[in-house]
């Protein structure tokens, strides 16, 4: 069976298609109905093969593009350009945090200012650098 294929593959070099230049003009109407039949069911195959991995990548890339998607939600980056992408969100989130805490660490700096105000204007003994 490897031998009648053999001279098809021949034909898939540029040396054998400048041979044989007869060929290009007309179809080869040598081949038995068995050997057509063959080479129609093996186009077939493959094309079905072919159409049957296209559609898995389809649904590959599809659910790849949802998990990128959702990605980009949870996880937000910098673009190339150095713009902040979906950052907006967390910033106002984060700018009210970091208020309210520098709004309560001020209160706990203003109390221990008055502390220490109301002792008798001693600042507090606190320890210097160790190794001094």
């Amino acid at each position: 069976m490897d031998s009648m294929f053999e001279d098809d593959i021949s034909i898939l070099t540029q040396e054998a298609l400048c041979q044989d230049e007869e060929w290009l003009d007309s179809p080869n109407t040598d081949l038995s109905s068995e050997m057509c039949s063959a080479s129609h069911f093996a186009l077939i195959t493959a094309y079905d093969d072919i159409k049957n991995r296209l559609t898995s990548l389809e649904r590959e890339n599809s659910t790849l593009k949802r998990r990128l998607k959702m990605y980009e939600i949870k996880y937000p980056v910098i673009s190339e350009f150095g713009e902040e992408h979906l950052f907006s969100v967390y910033n106002t989130q984060e700018c009210s945090l970091l208020k309210s805490e520098k709004a309560s660490l001020q209160q706990q700096l203003n109390q221990f200012q008055h502390e220490v105000g109301g002792s008798g204007g001693l600042a507090p003994c606190l320890p210097g650098p160790v190794g001094s």
